[in-house]
C-alpha cells in the first residue's frame, strides 16, 4: 500500500537527525576531541553539519561530501611505464547532453585520417558550465567526473582572467588515485563492478574453452570409419574382360531384341485384315514385307549403333568418380535405344 507523503515524513526525519547529531558533534568537541580540523567532523562520512573558519582554515580536497560538485575533470588510468591511459573516447555523449552547450572535443587521428578512440583536444568553459553533473552521469566510461576543487579564484590582468575559464586537457586531467581520494565511495563502487564484468567474462571464455574441449575429446572418442566399408568416392577401374564380356552382352541383347521386332513386324504382314477393319485397309495402304537383305542391314546398323552407345557409357563410366554401374542396368540401357 502507497502512501501519501511518505517521501516528505522520510525527508523531515532525516532532517531531524543531522540536527541533533550536530548537538551531540558539538558536545564532544567540547570534551577536547576534534579540536583541529583533521580530527573534526567535516569529512564527508561524519555526522552532523559545523561551520568552518574558511578561509582562516583551509579545507583539503576529499574533506567535503562525495556529492559536492564544481568543475567536471577527467579521468586517466596510471600506467606502470608513467604513460597517461585517459579512459574518454572522444564519443561526444557528454557534450551532447550538457545544458548550456560548453563542451568541445576534437578526436585525434593517426597518419592515415583515421579517427583514433581518443581525445586530441577537450575543452570546457567554466564560465558558462552549470556545475549540473549530468555529463558524468551519461559517461558511459567513467571517464568524466565533478571535481572538489572550488577555489578557481584568477588574481591576475584581465585578458589572462578570460584565458582562464577554458580548461583543456592541462587543466582537466587527473589520475585515479585524486578520484578515490575525493569518492572513496563511489570509486569502490565502481570497481567491484567493474571487476564483476571482468570475471564474468573471464568465466564466459573458460566455458567456451571447455566446450571446445569437450567436443574434441568427443570427437576423438568416436568409431573410427570401417575400411571394409565402400568408398563412393572411389571409382573402381574396369578390366578388358570385364569390358569385352559387357560389350558381348549388349551387342547379343540388341541382336535378341531386334529379332523379335522382325518377327513381330513379319507376323503383322502375314496376317489378313479382318471384316471390322476393312474400312480402315481400304483406306490405309498394305505394309511392305522386308526382304533378307534389308532384313541383314537393319541388324548391321541395330549392332553398330548398340556397339557406339556402349563405347559412350564406358567413357563416361571411366571420367565419372562414382563405381560403374551394373551390366544388367546397361544391357536394359541399350535395348530401350535400339
Amino acid at each position: 500500500m502507497k502512501l501519501y507523503g511518505a517521501s516528505v515524513v522520510k525527508g523531515l526525519l532525516y532532517t531531524l537527525k543531522t540536527f541533533v547529531n550536530t548537538y551531540i558533534e558539538d558536545f564532544k568537541r567540547m570534551g577536547g576531541k576534534g579540536t583541529s580540523f583533521e580530527g573534526s567532523r567535516t569529512v564527508y562520512d561524519e555526522k552532523g553539519v559545523c561551520t568552518v573558519m574558511y578561509p582562516e582554515q583551509p579545507m583539503p580536497v576529499g574533506s567535503t561530501y562525495e556529492r559536492f560538485r564544481v568543475l567536471p575533470m577527467l579521468i586517466y588510468d596510471e600506467q606502470p611505464n608513467g604513460e597517461k591511459d585517459v579512459r574518454c573516447t572522444s564519443c561526444g555523449i557528454c557534450a551532447k547532453v550538457c545544458p548550456p552547450q560548453c563542451i568541445w572535443i576534437v578526436q585525434e587521428t593517426d597518419a592515415s585520417g583515421k579517427p583514433v578512440p581518443k581525445p586530441q583536444d577537450f575543452q570546457i568553459d567554466t564560465a558558462v558550465c552549470m556545475n549540473c553533473g549530468l555529463c558524468t552521469e551519461f559517461c558511459p566510461f567513467d571517464a568524466i567526473k565533478m571535481d572538489h576543487k572550488f577555489e578557481l579564484t584568477y588574481t591576475g590582468d584581465r585578458d589572462g582572467r578570460y584565458d582562464s575559464y577554458l580548461y583543456g586537457l592541462d587543466k582537466l586531467l587527473q589520475p585515479t588515485s585524486y578520484y578515490a581520494a575525493t569518492h572513496p565511495q563511489a570509486n569502490a563502487a565502481e570497481e567491484a563492478a567493474r571487476l564483476a564484468e571482468a570475471e564474468a567474462k573471464k568465466a564466459k571464455e573458460e566455458a567456451k574453452k571447455a566446450a571446445a574441449a569437450a567436443k574434441a575429446a568427443a570427437a576423438a572418442a568416436a568409431p573410427a570409419p570401417d575400411d571394409d566399408a565402400p568408398e563412393k568416392s572411389v571409382k573402381k577401374p574396369m578390366s578388358d574382360e570385364e569390358k569385352a564380356a559387357l560389350k558381348e552382352a549388349a551387342q547379343k541383347k540388341a541382336a535378341e531384341m531386334l529379332a523379335k521386332k522382325q518377327a513381330a513386324a513379319a507376323e503383322a504382314a502375314s496376317s489378313e485384315p479382318s471384316d471390322s477393319q476393312g474400312a480402315a485397309t481400304d483406306e490405309k495402304p498394305a505394309k511392305k514385307v522386308m526382304t533378307p537383305e534389308e532384313k541383314a542391314a537393319l541388324k548391321e546398323a541395330a549392332q553398330k549403333k548398340a556397339a557406339e552407345l556402349l563405347a559412350q557409357k564406358q567413357a563416361a563410366a571411366e571420367a565419372s568418380p562414382e563405381a560403374p554401374a551394373d551390366p544388367a542396368v546397361q544391357d536394359d540401357k541399350v535395348e530401350g535405344a535400339v
